[in-house]
């Protein structure tokens, strides 16, 4: 299913996993722990169409099925899907702007980590790295930079030293799944809203650079990702005092938001008052947390 989750195959790769999923409930059952691997898979898919109440359904059908299960599955598997749907949950409700049950369900997954024991290493990097995008997200960001920060911490306990270095690159989990996977992108994006809300500017630039890049390879020129990481990487421009290349790119920013998500859309207002400001140096600029 690796190829159909690629670039434009998402639909492909839904329509092959609902099918699976159909399959096994069959024989196995709706309510088996195979039917919430696979609706986890189908979450990550929807996810990435940005379906998030669709991604929202199948994480939380996924926990259900698994929390009075997960511990009967042999070895830590039960547990594993359990997480994986806690994750998604904690996911899905960020992207739909309930952070606060996003916080809780990400806080979920402190209670199943503790039956993972030594495996509960990569668990523990899902946890703080989502818990970092929500933060930023939230616009709390001291509060990411802590994260980031506890993350080298509990890393050099375990003498992770592959570890410490994604983290240090913006690649805040342990295992993710490439330099240019959109998951990898996203954490990139946060670290970059982190480094320029400390003024870190030069850094930060680079980041945002590469990310806008690594996702016009995943989605091709017009996407969301695309459009928000245009818009922050203006406003970074805007606190350089490049004002001309600020308004360049908030005005792409703006054009790819309207024809996504129709011009009356709160993203869109914001890219709109961000592009005023360009022109009003003591305003202060915004970035887009979509």
């Amino acid at each position: 299913m690796t190829r159909a989750r690629t670039r434009d195959h998402y639909q492909d790769a839904e329509t092959a996993c609902r099918q699976a999923l159909t399959q096994v409930e069959a024989p196995a059952g709706a309510e088996s722990p195979d039917a919430a691997n696979l609706l986890n898979e189908l979450a990550g898919i929807l996810n990435r169409r940005g379906n998030w109440s669709q991604e929202l359904e199948c994480a939380t059908r996924s926990v259900s099925i698994m929390r009075g299960k997960a511990q009967s599955v042999e070895g830590l598997d039960g547990y594993r899907i359990l997480v994986q749907g806690q994750a998604a949950a904690g996911r899905a409700l960020r992207e739909l702007g309930r952070y606060q049950e996003s916080e809780a369900a990400l806080g979920a997954l402190r209670t199943a980590r503790r039956h993972l024991g030594p495996a509960a290493h990569e668990t523990n990097m899902v946890r703080i790295g989502l818990g970092v995008l929500l933060k930023k997200y939230m616009g709390r960001l001291e509060e990411a930079e802590r994260l980031y920060r506890r993350a080298l911490v509990y890393l050099r306990g375990q003498g992770d030293q592959a570890g410490i270095a994604t983290v240090l690159s913006g690649e805040i989990r342990h295992k993710l799944p490439g330099p240019n996977h959109p998951d990898t992108l996203a954490h990139e994006a946060a670290l970059a809203a982190i480094l320029d809300a400390g003024g870190q500017y030069a850094e930060a630039e680079q980041i945002y650079l590469r990310v806008l890049r690594g996702f016009e390879r995943c989605f091709g020129p017009e996407h969301l990702e695309i459009a928000v990481n245009l818009n922050n990487l203006a406003a970074l421009k805007q606190a350089m005092g490049d004002m001309k290349e600020a308004r360049r790119l908030y005005r792409r920013s703006l054009e790819m938001k309207r024809k996504l998500l129709g011009a009356h859309h709160p993203e869109c207002a914001l890219t709109e008052a961000n592009l005023a400001t360009t022109r009003s140096p003591r305003a202060p600029r915004r970035l887009s947390v979509c």
